[in-house]
């Protein structure tokens, strides 16, 4: 919820606050340790025990990543934006590991033809945070103050860690050798670079749009309440766009759902077109900004599918991470640059670009699914030379 918070209402705070659009885009790199966060992967892969490994990562995590939010609330943002700023941005790095624990126990555990709908239900989890990180959260900040909204996020935050004390973690942590040459030798897996020159792009449209939509209805005048209830209500609609999204992995594979989904999203973002123009109604404003969170949603849920399937015995932290850190570095670095094509050519030549950047993203998308990797997670033995991956592409499984 913190880290919804500053991708989706800070924006809109900021521009009622004065700041200017290519303030606004900067500040999208708050999110960057997300992007970065395959630098410390293998570390979360590696270290923590055959008992509870990733568990611990977890337990640890939550506690500081609360905390740090709770500090941003002792400063102004109207007079300390770079303090708040870098407290914002240490949060998102301790919610980024634990999202790397997370996401390899998950790979770990679910069988490969339960990733879709496994995936499809942590990005419904996902949207529910939007609603409450960006839509409650606004309206908690206009009717009372900075300070208690971010106190309020981070002791929601620090509550919902608590069920996991009371849990163990499934099975034990596999013996993990993982290193950091394993972030070149995961190149060499067949599809692999083709894979992540499309992952580079894939949520650049998607992210410069969902940030750089809300200046835009300030611009337009809406007022601060509808403003809020409308960005409430529209990430509700990519909860069941994830699930939906989940069975159609299981039915008909991720690189058809991929393929879809950079369709989806290329008309999300052409939505907004219409509305910076002038010439549209309500519905239209609502009915594009559900459609591009039932695009986020559904690209959310096929990227990690795709990266799980990538993902290496003894290493899946480091792969899954390297992936999605590559989709989310290609996202803020447009973010970062939305504002000032904003300013420049205006909100139109904007969505229009973001719309365009999903035809190379199309024509690079896999042409089949990635399945020999997957169903091998009994080999646990995490030499990179052990696993022998090409081996695997003529073994009689992937055959």
């Amino acid at each position: 919820m913190p880290g919804h918070f500053a991708a989706n209402a800070l924006p809109i705070i900021l521009r009622q606050e004065g700041y200017s659009l290519e303030m606004i885009g900067c500040l999208g790199m708050i999110s960057l340790p997300w992007g970065l966060k395959f630098l410390w992967a293998p570390l979360v892969d590696r270290f923590g025990g055959e008992s509870n490994h990733y568990r611990k990562w977890v337990v640890a995590m939550q506690p500081l990543f609360a905390l740090t939010t709770l500090c941003a609330a002792l400063f102004s943002i109207r007079e300390d934006i770079i303090m708040v700023a870098a407290l914002m941005t240490l949060s998102y790095m301790f919610a980024a590991t634990q999202d790397i624990a997370v996401d390899a126990y998950a790979a770990k555990t679910l069988e490969h033809r339960d990733r879709g709908v496994g995936n499809g239900i942590q990005t419904a989890g996902n949207m529910l945070g939007v609603v409450l990180g960006s839509s409650a959260a606004l309206i908690l900040y206009f009717h009372t103050s900075w300070g208690t909204t971010i106190a309020v996020l981070s002791s929601i935050t620090m509550l919902l860690g608590l069920p996991i004390l009371f849990t163990r973690e499934r099975g034990s942590a596999s013996r993990s050798l993982a290193s950091y040459g394993d972030i070149i030798s995961f190149f060499r897996i067949p599809g692999a670079a083709r894979l992540m020159l499309a992952v580079f792009l894939v949520l650049a449209g998607v992210f410069s749009t969902m940030t750089m939509c809300k200046p835009l209805l300030v611009d337009k005048g809406y007022d601060w309440d509808i403003i809020s209830i409308t960005l409430g209500i529209a990430p509700i609609s990519g909860v069941p766009t994830a699930l939906i999204t989940g069975f159609c992995i299981r039915r008909w594979g991720h690189s058809r759902v991929f393929a879809a989904s950079c369709l989806s999203a290329a008309a999300a973002c052409s939505s907004f077109i219409p509305i910076s123009l002038g010439s549209s109604s309500d519905a239209i404003v609502y009915g594009a900004l559900a459609g591009i969170h039932m695009a986020f949603a559904m690209l959310i849920t096929v990227l990690y599918t795709i990266a799980m399937a990538f993902a290496r015995p003894g290493r899946e932290g480091s792969d899954i991470a390297l992936v999605m850190s590559f989709s989310f570095i290609g996202g803020i670095a447009f973010v970062a640059v939305s504002g000032v094509v904003a300013r420049i050519f205006g909100y139109p030549a904007l969505f229009a670009t973001t719309a365009a950047l999903y035809i190379p993203v199309f024509m690079l998308s896999p042409a089949r699914d990635t399945t020999q990797f997957a169903g091998r997670h009994d080999a646990r033995d995490a030499d990179p030379e052990s696993t022998n991956i090409g081996r695997l592409r003529t073994s009689p499984q992937s055959k």
